[in-house]
């Protein structure tokens, strides 16, 4: 019994991850052949794609951070009105109201750009 669980952890952390290691080198080229089917042929195509994907990531990733900021800002007025009892209502509700605005603007931008199935 104990000679069959230790076959059995051998196999488990030696045998599959190298089995898994061989058989992933066989598949490479299919991917890399998929992949290439889903960019264009010329090495141009391939550049601008690149940039217009790196600016896009770049405005939703300053949108985001941007909704963070807002949110933890919102969520601070909130608490100090709370726990503080102080007056910054109408601060709470500008940043809550810009909060809901990226929101749905990251929402959106994110949809559009970045939809998988185009």
């Amino acid at each position: 019994m104990v000679v069959l669980k230790r076959l059995y952890r051998l196999s488990l952390y030696l045998i599959l991850p190298f089995c898994l290691i061989l058989s992933s080198g066989v598949f490479a080229n299919e991917r890399a052949d998929v992949l290439k089917s889903f960019h264009g042929s010329e090495r141009g195509e391939l550049i601008e794609s690149y940039d217009e994907q790196k600016f896009q990531h770049e405005v939703m990733f300053y949108m985001g951070i941007s909704l963070l900021f807002f949110v933890f800002l919102t969520a601070g007025f909130g608490i100090a009105m709370v726990m503080k009892g102080k007056e910054v209502f109408v601060q709470h509700m500008i940043c809550a109201g810009i909060t809901v605005f990226l929101a749905v603007a990251h929402a959106v931008v994110g949809i559009v750009w970045f939809f998988p199935f185009k």
